[in-house]
């Protein structure tokens, strides 16, 4: 199959080929949306954004329910600093797969750049719900309460988290709530600032 060969292709980073056999597999059928969303993926990873639009435009075209184009398309003008576009396409993929994790981070993402702090933090906060070990909504949900002035709030979710993680024994996640400690509060826990 075509797009299973561009896909494995893709995975190997090697994106002219991938785009390839996925252009094969639009000649081969001018209406297979995904073949169009996945050639598009590779041009978003090559950063050809304007190629990669028009193939996610055209996969909802012929298949508005492929949730992944609407994710990708609101990727591509996230890239190209048109967030309120798109955080209409991510709102699209979360209407059409209220569980989809990326889709919630992203606009999340998209509405903190447009200093939308509160909505972008419940969008953090779901993206958590959705998946309690995806670190970085739980991270960009930290430095949201920090922004809308909830830094004890924020300072004790982190030490919570540096708990569990020592309890864990789990290194890179101790470095990275450390670090994230000392850059916004000047110290690693309140435990530092009491003495």
């Amino acid at each position: 199959d075509l797009i299973e060969e561009g896909q494995r292709t893709l995975e190997n980073e090697n994106y002219k080929n991938a785009i390839e056999f996925f252009s094969r597999a639009i000649v081969k059928d001018i209406n297979n949306a995904e073949a169009y969303n996945k050639r598009g993926e590779t041009y978003f990873l090559i950063e050809d954004y304007d190629n990669a639009a028009d193939d996610f435009d055209t996969a909802i075209g012929l298949n508005p329910e492929l949730v992944d184009a609407h994710f990708n398309k609101g990727s591509v003008s996230f890239e190209i600093k048109q967030y309120e576009e798109a955080i209409s396409n991510f709102n699209k993929a979360i209407s059409l797969s209220p569980e989809h994790l990326l889709s919630y981070y992203r606009r999340g993402y998209a509405k903190a750049m447009i200093d939308d702090y509160d909505s972008a933090l419940s969008d953090y906060v779901k993206a958590t719900e959705i998946d309690p070990n995806f670190k970085h909504a739980f991270y960009r949900s930290v430095q949201m309460k920090i922004q809308l002035g909830r830094s004890d709030e924020a300072r004790q979710e982190l030490e919570d988290a540096l708990e569990l993680a020592k309890q864990e024994e789990n290194d890179e996640m101790i470095e990275e709530i450390m670090s994230i400690l000392m850059d916004n509060f000047g110290h690693r826990t309140s435990e530092d600032n009491d003495e």
